[in-house]
């Protein structure tokens, strides 16, 4: 710092004789001086930029993190709008649109604070269910664009869709929507989300250091859709110029001085990973600079007085030129601390590496994962040490060196790592240069071990029953749907239904019903062999089928076993229950050649098998052909 730069006037120890001469003296004290304005001058243009190159790393640090936050609950919302249309699509045809249908909708927005409503929306823009019965009927204000993964309109006035309005550039409080594209039945239907920017707000708001900063988020095609902090929206051809050319060429922007309606703003950007929507910083450049002008001041208030008075205040202007060395040096330590305070209060671990990937800097989850903070134990080195899947770690070590040497591009991983506690996780790691920093380096490391979690059960519920883990409705169908067109003939069907099952449930209640479903499920898997499919059809309708070569000899052995298994007294809570089953057999080729009417056949067998007195199967008869 200027401390330093002073350091030599201890040790220069001036002559006797020279203080002597006042014609010398008046040199000395002049080039003194002239001295110390050149180094003032020096110091102050480095402190300016200093305090330039921290505000932009706080703002590359906050859209990084913030877009991650985005990013991450925007995922959320896919796989939730996924799963509630998947459970939707499962339901009979008058349930859809009734109380069945929101109590469905309603039970997929635990946990999500982030989301007001979701809605599922017909061809016409008709809202045709939602967890929010006010929204039935209404019609959607603006039409999704077809073919997107996810689609995030402008913000609306209101809090749902019944006070919707036309959608508006404004930071008052609304809300956003998110939809997904769905074929119901050859029609295009959306799975529609009503998002509420305060969630966003809120967790930007948390970054204390970037109080002062504005945060805008917009559509990959410069629509705004929410906003936070003190500001103007970017003008029309503003947003042309950003996202028109600079998007185009770049989807992650350090901070840089731009013209935000004829202001001077520093704005850094990035476009998220996986959704249409790009997160922008921006925060005006003269506030930026409102401490240093005051240091400035201070200084020239200082040193001005020092000019003036060169002859009696030599001593008095090294020592107040140390004084304003302390106080720029103050401020800078300061405002290292406010970015180390960013660093600190975010949830996932961060830690700023310096030349050769050394750890300079761990925020408190950091230093969990890793142990603590090592300033002489370089990420590679952790990182190896950590490994899960240990190629694709040294791959990625592999390409972090080449990027620590400056040979190659910044990358965006994920790796499976053990923790402090030894336990495997899955992280997303994503490394970002620092402005004004050619050697420093942060990375974020995003625990996605809960995220995948939920994923992965999300895929199991799409297909499975979630009580008996058998095959659902939908799944079964498109397996049986394989195999016919697989021509893998003959295979039979087999459709069982319990016996009396109503009154079980009536009487013992549905927890009883439950624990008789769970082991019936367990009985059937039991019977047949691993390459045949078994499913939960609905309420207690079970379907098999048997792989071929399945004749007819065949199915009728396992619909024997299965009435004996399904004959065993059950045993729950020390109670016995008797249960028996009627079975329908279909066999393909002989009763069809698709899913409809090989089901059919299997149904309309069972019902036989009903009337015939129950707990048996019987084999689908054709009826006789009209004369």
């Amino acid at each position: 710092m200027i401390l330093s730069d002073f350091s030599w006037n201890a040790r220069w120890q001036i002559p006797s004789t020279l203080w002597r001469s006042n014609t010398l003296l008046y040199v000395l004290i002049g080039a003194f001086a002239l001295a110390g304005a050149i180094l003032l001058g020096l110091n102050v243009a480095r402190s300016y930029q200093q305090t330039l190159e921290l505000h932009s790393r706080q703002l590359d640090v906050g859209a990084m993190v913030t877009e991650d936050y985005l990013s991450q609950t925007l995922e959320q919302t896919r796989l939730l709008l996924l799963d509630r249309a998947s459970q939707w699509k499962q339901l009979p045809e008058p349930a859809r649109q009734g109380a069945p249908a929101q109590m469905l909708l309603q039970a997929g927005l635990q946990g999500m604070s982030h989301v007001r409503s979701v809605s599922l929306v017909d061809a016409q823009g008709v809202v045709r269910a939602s967890s929010e019965p006010g929204n039935l009927g209404q019609l959607l204000p603006e039409a999704p664009q077809r073919g997107a993964l996810i689609w995030l309109s402008q913000a609306y006035p209101g809090r749902d869709l019944t006070e919707a309005g036309h959608p508006q550039i404004s930071d008052a409080p609304g809300f956003v929507l998110a939809a997904l594209p769905l074929d119901i039945q050859g029609a295009h239907w959306w799975a529609v989300a009503t998002l509420s920017p305060e969630t966003f707000r809120n967790y930007f708001s948390r970054l204390e250091p970037l109080a002062d900063a504005r945060l805008e988020v917009y559509r990959y095609d410069g629509v705004p859709l929410f906003a936070y902090g003190s500001g103007l929206w970017l003008s029309a051809i503003e947003r042309q110029e950003r996202f028109g050319v600079q998007l185009a060429e770049r989807e992650i922007g350090q901070a840089a001085e731009r013209l935000r309606n004829r202001t001077p703003v520093m704005e850094s950007y990035r476009a998220a990973r996986r959704m249409p929507l790009v997160v922008m910083l921006s925060q005006n450049k003269a506030q930026m600079l409102q401490d240093w002008r005051q240091d400035l001041e201070l200084l020239l208030w200082i040193f001005t007085p020092l000019l003036a008075g060169l002859a009696s205040a030599t001593l008095v202007m090294v020592r107040q030129r140390i004084s304003a060395a302390k106080v720029l040096e103050q401020r800078s330590m300061a405002e290292i601390r406010r970015l180390s305070q960013l660093i600190d209060s975010l949830p996932d671990a961060v830690v700023v590496l310096g030349r050769g990937g050394f750890p300079l800097h761990g925020n408190p989850v950091w230093q969990r994962f890793a142990g603590g903070l090592n300033p002489h134990d370089s990420l590679p080195s952790l990182y190896r040490a950590r490994a899960g899947d240990r190629p694709v770690t040294e791959a990625w070590l592999g390409k972090l060196a080449r990027v620590l040497q400056g040979e190659a591009e910044l990358q965006e991983e994920e790796l499976s790592l053990f923790d402090a506690q030894g336990q495997p996780r899955i992280y997303q790691l994503t490394l970002q240069r620092l402005a004004g920093a050619s050697d420093a380096m942060v990375l974020v490391q995003h625990d996605l071990t809960d995220s995948h979690a939920r994923a992965n059960k999300l895929r199991y519920l799409s297909s499975h029953d979630e009580l008996t883990g058998l095959y659902n409705r939908a799944c079964f169908n498109e397996l049986l749907g394989q195999a016919l067109e697989s021509q893998a003939l003959p295979l039979a069907v087999l459709f069982i239904d319990l016996d009396h099952f109503k009154e079980i449930n009536d009487t013992h209640g549905h927890q009883v019903g439950d624990a008789i479903l769970v082991e019936a499920a367990r009985r059937l898997q039991e019977v047949v062999r691993a390459t045949d499919i078994v499913g939960r059809y609905g309420g207690d309708e079970f379907v098999i089928v048997l792989g071929a070569p399945a004749l007819p000899a065949l199915a009728e052995r396992v619909a024997h076993r299965l009435n004996q298994q399904l004959n065993t007294p059950f045993d729950v809570n020390g109670q016995r229950y008797l249960l028996s089953a009627s079975i329908g057999i279909a066999h393909a080729p002989a009763h069809g050649r698709t899913l409809q009417a090989l089901v059919a056949a299997a149904d309309e067998a069972m019902y036989q098998s009903k009337a015939a007195g129950r707990n048996r199967a019987t084999c689908y008869t054709p009826p006789p052909l009209p004369y």
